[in-house]
């Protein structure tokens, strides 16, 4: 038997939530599988967990690309810092600089360069030789070149003033993680009461496949130990095609053949030329009525969650619908490529000539 696992990730959390919720938007109270409680909560929870989820991923992503900047300043000033004392200890070493005037530095009589590895020791020695240096010349020294003490001012200025950016940054990211930890507890409880509300619901529905089904519907999500998984693909989503299709909810088990030209969609669903095959966005397309075989003619009963198999070189892939939408004849952006794995379902609308049907589902990863 299949076993279901909650979601560890917020994302994740996110999605088991809104399935819920959802379907209390569109089902009927008699029909739902949970409390009108339960899903007045998780719909008022979700809104704010989503809005924490929201903005720590925007925390994030500024500090994640305000970093990239920053580490660029890092390195610059350490250049420059580092340059300069070994310039210093080159002086000393030529007696153009007394030994006792590095005490105005902060730097030890030996002739070595400090540790400036971290960014608080850029920060500490920074401060350091620029003010040794200045005190130093101001006493009747002569001013180090190459680099001047200006030159190294300058870039420890920018990485000083990257360097306090970052940290509010920080500060902000650790705030809003805080935020929507401290909120996870809670969403793992209402999407706990929520799967058993619905498998409470479903328990004497047969046959298994469609208990399953019906508890997808809601967010579950089910995982199988590989035996069963081999053995769930041998009964219940064998194509007994090299490359096809199998669709449970409308029925389709069907053939795949490459092209859409009427010659191939009269005979075989088709595979549109360029697009996914096995990774990426594979795109299908066939006749809904009025020819020879009309394998889409019910892909407009399809609901979000709803399962599409497809079969390529003697494996099964496991898709979940993510989008049902009516498109233009000439909006071509579904068909194009996507970083997930996805299969996309093209066919016409009923007396609309100038409209399309898109179904869209995204790879299962890790079980079904």
């Amino acid at each position: 038997m299949p076993y279901r696992r909650l979601p560890n990730t917020d994302q994740a959390r996110v999605r088991a939530l809104k399935a819920a919720v959802e379907k209390g938007e569109m089902y009927n109270v008699r029909d739902l599988a949970i409390t009108l409680k339960t899903l007045f909560e998780a719909r008022n929870f979700l809104h704010r967990f989503e809005a924490a989820q929201i903005y720590y991923t925007q925390c994030y992503d500024n500090q994640s690309r305000a970093s990239r900047k920053h580490q660029m300043n890092v390195k610059t000033a350490r250049l420059y810092i580092s340059h300069f004392i070994q310039v210093l200890n080159l002086a000393v070493l030529r007696d153009e600089i007394k030994v006792a005037h590095k005490e105005l530095y902060g730097l030890p009589a030996s002739n070595t360069v400090p540790d400036l590895l971290s960014e608080a020791s850029l920060v500490e020695w920074g401060k350091k030789i620029i003010e040794g240096e200045q005190l130093r010349t101001t006493q009747g020294g002569i001013p180090i070149y190459n680099p001047t003490i200006a030159r190294v001012k300058v870039h420890y200025d920018i990485f000083l003033e990257s360097y306090e950016r970052q940290k509010n940054y920080q500060a902000l990211t650790n705030r809003s993680l805080d935020e929507l930890a401290s909120m996870r507890d809670r969403a793992d409880e209402l999407i706990l009461d929520i799967w058993n509300q619905v498998e409470a619901k479903y328990q004497d529905v047969t046959p298994n496949d469609t208990r399953l089904e019906k508890c997808r519907d809601y967010g579950l999500i089910y995982y199988y130990r590989s035996s069963e998984k081999i053995k769930e693909e041998k009964q219940t989503e064998q194509i007994p095609y090299e490359w096809g299709i199998y669709i449970p909810k409308i029925n389709l088990n069907a053939q795949i053949s490459e092209g859409t030209t009427k010659e191939v969609m009269d005979k075989y669903v088709g595979h549109f030329i360029d697009t996914g095959v096995i990774k990426g966005n594979i795109c299908l397309g066939a006749h809904n009525r009025g020819y020879p075989v009309n394998y889409f003619e019910n892909i407009k009963s399809l609901n979000k969650n709803d399962l599409i198999y497809y079969k390529k070189e003697n494996k099964t892939y496991c898709f979940k619908v993510e989008t049902v939408t009516v498109i233009r004849d000439t909006d071509w952006t579904y068909l194009e490529e996507t970083e997930d794995n996805r299969i996309t379902l093209i066919t016409c609308v009923e007396n609309e000539p100038d409209y399309r049907r898109c179904i869209q589902a995204v790879e299962v990863k890790g079980g079904i």
